[in-house]
């Protein structure tokens, strides 16, 4: 029996909305208190947030609403004309800073609008001062990563901050346009008819072709990679509401140099997700589930048709979710949730109890895939809305470096419905976090000899709201360093050296920072015991290759099937995933060679890998006759601990590692 997942809600709030309408209350404004689904407003501060849901629930509403109104509205274009600065920090899915990163600043669908421009440094870090508050959308592009964006709500004079998560972007697939072509990459397939692409000009094309395809699984820790925020407007419907993401991706078609291409007027490509494992008993075969892409001059998700769960076609025994399309973006498997509650935070400064304001709110969905976002305003207050029942995790991050004190807040919801624009009988759960200026690291690199090394990379490796986070420093002459980190966090140091031989050497250690507010350069940083890196610490990477999805003949690769782990440099766009593969030289010129094994019978492998390796990306796979048919490679891996293989403590890559071939001729 086919049951469909779209509109299942009830319209609980509509005479509110009505009536919020109807009296044209300033306080019930997307500019006034909080936001719904993965984004909060709070251009209002406390005051306004309270006052939002006192005029809501009906006690301040008569005769003297419409003058209120006014007031309210001339206040709202008063804070237009202030400004405020917004920090991002640019991340990949791993916690490690994104360089050079590109970002652009604008308002919502103000396409014609002058944008604010700015490129990433060394830390992931860009800042952009004189901003005009209100919803601004901040879209970020890298070399060798699917491109983000994320809608910001800045209060009027603030300094806020913001961090971005980036996915790496899988090898390209070449494929002929003048065929059917049939395209995987992990749990998406995607189907592209014959003659259906058009270069950027409208015109035919007929040559070359490449997609590149960026899955997200919100599942697991990917879910800090999806473009934000997570709401969406259902077709016939004007305002947005938030969602919980089953499955997504990117997908890009582009010609060999690059250059985009797209779906002709009229031509339809087809998508099937294979659904998370964790998902595979939610679902039956028939379900029907809205099929979402992202707008990204809106900074929105908007519904397109409808999707359906089918047997995988080439996932054995698995449930897939399968949509037609006319065209390439991001496409998401979604569910709206309509009902909502609400907590208002409030963030003060640990040592004064003065409000904080800037502050960046995550309420990051424990029983449901979704996250909502604030910023709070000169009273250092925000409202968030959060899914109806159910459980999730407040969390604070201040614009000045300062970090929570400790834990993220859990808070459950009471099942009664109520939302930052004052809409339902329920109140906003009420929670108080404290911020405080961060700690710090400091040590040195040596040799064996005890010698200095000057340029080393340290990486200081703690768990932020969205899972790893990490702070970078390069060793100077003495091979001194200094990091910030949060207070009292337990840090992974990792330093990564490559020796004038070209040997890749790491060092690591754990170590937890004091629990105090410390500054670099103070000399009262916590001391971190000299790191010498060396060659053979020693961790693993394992996971499985499969091969010719799609065919009766899926499954396992043959056994012997070699695997290689690298140390690559990112970003190379001639390059085949992080790095370039030149089939005309033996593998261990293809990049730092780190290791080299072959598959089980299983398709299983296992490679010995140093131990701390951050950026190591993984091929399978030998150059042949058709290379790009006969390589793989899953890039952006980190090795967090020592490990050896048949421990079970290997970092294991979760997903397997899809060949289209198998070759056996070339190096």
């Amino acid at each position: 029996m086919r049951r469909t997942r779209h509109r299942r809600w009830n319209r609980l709030f509509s005479a509110l909305t009505v009536l919020c309408l109807a009296a044209s209350l300033g306080a019930c404004s997307d500019d006034q208190g909080g936001g719904s689904g993965n984004n909060a407003n709070n251009n209002g501060g406390q005051d306004a947030a309270t006052d939002t849901h006192e005029d809501a629930s009906g006690s301040d509403i008569g005769p003297d609403a419409g003058s209120d109104a006014s007031d309210a509205q001339s206040d709202a274009s008063d804070a237009e004309t202030q400004t405020s600065s917004l920090e991002l920090t640019i991340f990949d899915i791993d916690g490690e800073p994104i360089d050079s990163a590109n970002v652009t600043l604008a308002k919502p669908g103000a396409s014609s609008a002058s944008p604010a421009t700015g490129q990433t440094n060394a830390d992931g870090a860009v800042s952009f001062d004189e901003l005009t508050s209100g919803r601004t959308l901040a879209m970020v592009e890298a070399d060798g990563f699917a491109p983000a964006t994320a809608v910001v709500d800045l209060p009027a004079n603030t300094e806020a901050a913001r961090s971005i998560h980036l996915l790496a972007t899988g090898a390209p697939h070449p494929f002929d346009p003048t065929t059917d072509s049939e395209l995987y990459e992990d749990r998406v397939h995607v189907s592209i008819p014959a003659n259906s692409l058009v270069d950027a000009a409208g015109d035919d094309y007929t040559g070359a072709a490449q997609a590149l395809i960026t899955p997200l699984n919100p599942s697991t820790h990917e879910r800090a990679g999806m473009p934000g925020p997570l709401e969406g407007v259902l077709e016939g419907d004007d305002d947005p509401t938030p969602m919980q993401s089953v499955f997504m991706a990117d997908v890009q078609l582009q010609t060999d140099a690059g250059e985009p291409l797209s779906l002709k007027d009229g031509a339809q490509a087809t998508l099937e997700f294979v659904l998370p494992d964790d998902l595979q008993d939610d679902y039956s075969l028939g379900e029907e589930i809205e099929a979402y892409w992202y707008d990204t001059d809106a900074g929105m998700w908007r519904q397109e048709g409808m999707g359906e769960v089918i047997e995988s076609t080439y996932a054995a025994e698995k449930l897939a979710w399968t949509v037609d399309v006319s065209h390439f973006t991001w496409w998401n498997c979604d569910e709206p949730w309509y009902d909502k509650e609400c907590v208002q935070v409030s963030v003060v400064d640990e040592a004064s109890g003065a409000p904080v304001s800037g502050a960046q709110i995550y309420v990051d969905g424990v029983s449901y895939n979704g996250t909502s976002y604030g910023i709070t305003g000169d009273s250092g207050v925000t409202c968030v809305d959060f899914k109806l029942g159910s459980t999730a995790q407040v969390s604070a991050a201040g614009s000045d470096g300062r970090t929570q004190i400790g834990d993220a807040v859990e808070i459950s919801g009471t099942g009664t419905a109520a939302t930052c624009s004052g809409m339902g009988d329920g109140d906003c759960q009420q929670v108080q976090i404290e911020l405080a200026p961060p700690s710090c690291l400091s040590g040195t690199v040596v040799d064996e000899g005890g010698n200095p090394i000057e340029g080393a990379t340290i990486s200081g490796r703690y768990d932020g709201p969205f899972g790893t986070e990490s702070e970078t420093a390069t060793s100077g002459p003495s091979g001194e360093y200094c990091l910030a980190v949060p207070r009292g966090a337990e840090v992974d140091v990792v330093v990564t050296h490559t020796d004038a031989n070209g040997e890749f050497m790491t060092a690591s250690s754990s170590v937890t920072a004091a629990d105090a507010s410390l500054v670099c350069g103070d000399d009262s940083c916590t001391d971190v015991d000299p790191l010498t890196p060396e060659v053979g610490q020693m961790s693993c990477i394992s996971g499985e290759v499969m091969t010719n999805p799609g065919t009766n003949d899926f499954g396992p690769v043959s056994p012997g099937t070699h695997v290689y782990v690298f140390h690559g440099q990112r970003g190379d766009a001639a390059g085949m995933g992080d790095f370039v593969i030149d089939c005309t030289k033996p593998p261990e010129e293809w990049g730092t060679l780190l290791a080299e094994t072959t598959t089980n019978a299983d398709g299983s492998f296992c490679a010995p890998t140093p131990v701390a390796a951050v950026d190591v990306s993984v091929v399978a796979g030998k150059c042949g006759s058709q290379a790009e048919r006969c390589l793989r490679v899953r890039g952006g891996v980190s090795v967090a601990q020592a490990a050896s293989c048949g421990d079970g403590d290997c970092t294991d890559l979760i997903e397997p590692i899809y060949m289209f071939n198998e070759c056996g001729e070339g190096p």
